[in-house]
């Protein structure tokens, strides 16, 4: 006080309580206004601090440095500090307490997103604690100097929530933001068939509660694939490399594709051949797989781009090779007549025709399949064979020509049965 009022000279006086100064009068006013200042800045005071809990522990062993630094008292008393002394000390450590505790005081922020952003966030929250923060739950950062935060995506909300302190959470706000602000540059959608969806949404293993294919191409990847089911369209968002190699991946992934037809009844068969022969070599050959309902007529082909043309174009030539069929009614007393003894009429028109033909005796119905030459063929010799002219010249089991007419049938003896 004696150096900030000089030349005027200072003394002290106890009782009563003041400060005495002796000057010229010119100095004298402007050394009484610098005393009562440093007066006033002096004048003891009392303050309280309040602390966070997880600042306490930090706090308390400092205390006593902190008095001497500051030449104050300073006391923990339940959740605050208790600070005494001059006003201008008092005011100091105040500041450095209010540092310490924004420092270490755990304080949430809540950032609003929507999809595909929340997912890509979730994405790289081990990323971005690790980057700096370390990992979820922890107590320290990398170097052990900060604490750390925690990343809580909240889907309902639409809420990302950062909870730490102020310095990691700061740096944690801006790591998003020029997450996000890159994965928008680089947004790819794509319309997506039915059969790609499925391929997407299936497990990505037989495995019992295997994850879906997507969600596995996410994790692999570091890339949001966000699925629109009802408008069947795939959003890629993630950073520029991200993006480029799961599309890589989906290259492969999404060659898939489906076909279906509908056939007549009487090609299943034929579809399907003897001991399901012929739909083994439609599938081994082109790679597609084949499903047949058999009672609709409906096929179904999926598989990879390039093996559902193979099957496709395989089917068709199937079904223009045998697939033809024709139904033929015929009176009961005619089935004997169109089979023959012991089958032989019926297999020499199999055989002149190229066709299979098959009798219904319940419903009085000869069914011919085959290519549609054949087909014709065997429809011909039926009906010369019903109309009394034999079947061509279809030979019986003796080895001659069996002659039929309308009243019976010649057996292998020659003579009518």
């Amino acid at each position: 006080l004696q150096c900030l009022v000089a030349p005027a000279l200072l003394a002290l006086q106890e009782c009563p309580s003041m400060v005495l100064l002796t000057a010229a009068a010119p100095v004298l006013s402007g050394a009484r206004a610098k005393a009562e200042a440093w007066i006033q800045e002096h004048a003891e005071c009392s303050r309280e601090v309040q602390v966070p809990p997880e600042v306490a522990a930090i706090l308390s062993p400092r205390l006593r440095m902190l008095a001497a630094q500051h030449q104050v008292d300073l006391e923990m008393r339940g959740s605050a500090v208790a600070v005494h002394g001059p006003e201008v000390c008092v005011a100091g450590v105040q500041a450095e307490l209010k540092e310490l505790i924004e420092q270490h005081a755990i304080t949430e922020v809540s950032v609003a997103l929507v999809e595909p952003e929340l997912s890509l966030v979730e994405l790289h929250a081990r990323a971005i604690r690790a980057s700096h923060l370390g990992p979820k739950g922890g107590s320290q950062s990398k170097g052990g100097s900060q604490p750390g935060i925690s990343i809580d995506v909240r889907r309902s909300e639409g809420l990302v929530v950062l909870r730490g302190t102020r310095k990691p959470i700061a740096a944690a706000q801006g790591e998003v933001a020029a997450l996000l602000e890159e994965a928008r540059s680089c947004a790819h959608r794509e319309e997506l068939s039915v059969v790609q969806m499925e391929r997407l949404l299936r497990p990505a293993s037989r495995a019992a509660g295997a994850e879906p294919f997507y969600r596995k191409l996410q994790e692999s990847h570091h890339a949001v694939l966000h699925l629109d089911r009802v408008g069947r369209t795939l959003t890629l968002f993630g950073l520029p490399a991200a993006v480029q190699s799961v599309q890589q991946a989906l290259a492969s992934a999404l060659d898939v594709c489906e076909e279906r037809r509908q056939v007549a009844l009487a090609t299943i068969p034929i579809i399907i051949g003897r001991a399901g022969a012929n739909i083994k070599r439609l599938q081994q050959e082109s790679g597609a797989s084949f499903d047949i309902d058999r009672n609709a007529g409906h096929v179904r082909v999926y598989g990879s781009k390039a093996a559902v043309a193979a099957a496709v174009a395989a089917l068709d030539a199937l079904l223009v090779e045998h697939g033809g069929s024709s139904e033929l009614p015929v009176k009961a007393k005619q089935v004997p007549l169109i089979i023959g003894r012991g089958g032989a009429t019926i297999r020499q028109l199999e055989s002149d025709s190229g066709a299979t033909i098959t009798v219904s005796k319940d419903d009085g119905v000869v069914r011919v399949r085959g290519s549609k030459r054949a087909v014709d063929k065997a429809t011909e010799l039926l009906q010369q064979l019903l109309s009394g002219g034999g079947a061509n010249g279809a030979k019986g089991a003796n080895g001659t020509k069996d002659a039929h007419g309308a009243n019976g049938q010649n057996g292998a003896n020659g003579t009518k049965d």
